[in-house]
């Protein structure tokens, strides 16, 4: 694991986390309208792990009106860890559904089978 050179992070307060959380999670609002455009009642959920003792924080991207989880399955030490994770399988799920989508228009033979 990466460790910075000693004096180089300055410390973060709770104002500066807030900030992060909150950009964090509108970028996470934004690729939901993108991915899921049907769902109506999209939220993000915080859970703690099965045995909240551990410390685990898991970021699941719910559809509420129907109880369905979209996506979101990885655990992390911290809130905003568990929220960039989060973002980060939003991202990678539009990189996918574009690169199948640009491979069915080139190969729509293949694609059909």
């Amino acid at each position: 694991m990466y460790k910075a050179p000693e004096g180089t992070i300055t410390p973060c307060g709770p104002v500066t986390a807030l900030a992060e959380v909150s950009g964090l999670r509108q970028q996470i609002f934004g690729n939901a309208v993108v991915l899921f455009p049907d769902c109506a009642h999209v939220e993000i959920c915080m859970v703690s792990a099965e045995y909240p003792e551990s410390g685990y924080y898991g970021a699941r991207l719910v559809d509420h009106s129907v109880r369905n989880l979209l996506i979101g399955r990885q655990w992390a030490r911290t809130v905003p860890e568990a929220l960039a994770q989060l973002l980060q399988e939003t991202c990678d799920a539009i990189r996918d559904s574009y690169v199948l989508q640009n491979y069915q228009a080139r190969y729509p033979d293949l694609a059909s089978q």
